[in-house]
């Protein structure tokens, strides 16, 4: 079996966009889906990726709500003073 052969009978690619490149793309020859597993998907081959009708999906906001809720945590810990509470309890 060669080096590539996975690659070559791949559908979906599981990645984070920066390790791809166009000469992935072009061994991927059964390749339908790209899932980045990050929100940026700067650095990508979109060219390649075009021409071959490949989906690509990504993670985009899938932190907003933590970011949200550590946001809201913080400012009240922040407002109430919890730290000064828990160091004079």
């Amino acid at each position: 079996m060669k080096k590539d052969g996975p690659l070559r009978e791949a559908e979906i690619l599981i990645t984070y966009g920066e390790d791809l490149t166009e000469e992935i793309i072009q061994k991927a020859a059964n390749l339908k889906w790209i899932m980045v597993m990050s929100a940026g998907m700067e650095i990508m081959p979109f060219k390649a990726i075009e021409e071959r009708g490949i989906m690509v999906t990504n993670a985009r906001g899938i932190h907003k709500i933590p970011m949200a809720e550590y946001t809201i945590g913080m400012l009240l810990q922040y407002e109430k003073k919890l730290k000064l509470l828990m160091k004079n309890e």
